[in-house]
């Protein structure tokens, strides 16, 4: 897989942040673009009912974090529930996943990817919670209304606790999120957002984009905690 310039990201830029260095959001999307991949929930007539955005997980990358909401079969819905998961790499390879482990109530999802015996991207390494800080830029990889892959870069503004409808199955959820200036739209669900440790300067996963603000696209994201935990890195 060819390397991408920042000339070629297809980068959706908030105006506060449009004087970013280009060589800062260049660095984030080479780490992280082939660790982005589109998830998508199909009936068992094989049609597209949800779609949303995920990221491979581990050494091995046959896992992937993303919203448990897009891969969650509803409550009554039987030609969902005998549908399957599809996971989209980069470059266009599909996959079979299954859920492995949920946090229902964090809406956060951790799958298994039937490689098929392909060697996939590593993950990146998760960034512990407690070290985000207001103002630290951070880049949100999704593919939104179910197309290509796209970046918005922006900053952390606050932390809080964000009341959404889940879509289909309309529970009610509080969700502890972390506020950006990032832009996303329908479909950047469960996206990967990615940070720079200011120590190591490595690219880490900071968490995934949550429901969108009503009748805002200013984004939001889940913190990384769950996807710590299932990696067996974290409490």
């Amino acid at each position: 897989m060819s390397e991408k310039s920042v000339q070629d990201i297809p980068l959706i830029r908030p105006p506060r942040v449009i004087d970013k260095l280009d060589a800062d959001v260049s660095q984030l999307w080479k780490d992280a673009y082939e660790t982005a991949v589109k998830i998508e929930l199909l009936n068992k007539d094989g049609k597209v009912v949800d779609s949303g955005s995920g990221f491979l997980l581990g050494d091995k990358g046959d896992h992937v974090g993303g919203a448990w909401h897009v891969t969650d079969p509803g409550k009554g819905k039987d030609e969902i529930k005998d549908g399957s998961v599809i996971v989209t790499t980069v470059d266009g390879k599909k996959y079979k996943a299954t859920v492995e482990d949920k946090d229902e109530k964090g809406d956060q999802v951790y799958l298994k990817v039937d490689t098929g015996g392909d060697t996939m991207h590593p993950g990146l390494p998760v960034s512990q919670d407690d070290k985000l800080r207001v103002g630290e830029d951070v880049l949100a990889l999704t593919y939104p209304f179910g197309g290509g892959l796209v970046a918005s870069l922006g900053e952390v503004e606050k932390f809080e606790t964000m009341r959404v409808e889940m879509p289909r199955t309309h529970s009610i959820l509080d969700l502890p999120v972390v506020k950006s200036t990032f832009i996303v739209m329908p479909g950047s669900s469960g996206g990967l957002v990615v940070r720079r440790n200011p120590q190591s300067g490595k690219t880490e996963i900071a968490g995934d984009v949550s429901n969108l603000y009503q009748g805002e696209f200013a984004g939001s994201f889940r913190p990384s905690t769950n996807f710590r935990r299932w990696l067996g890195r974290g409490p």
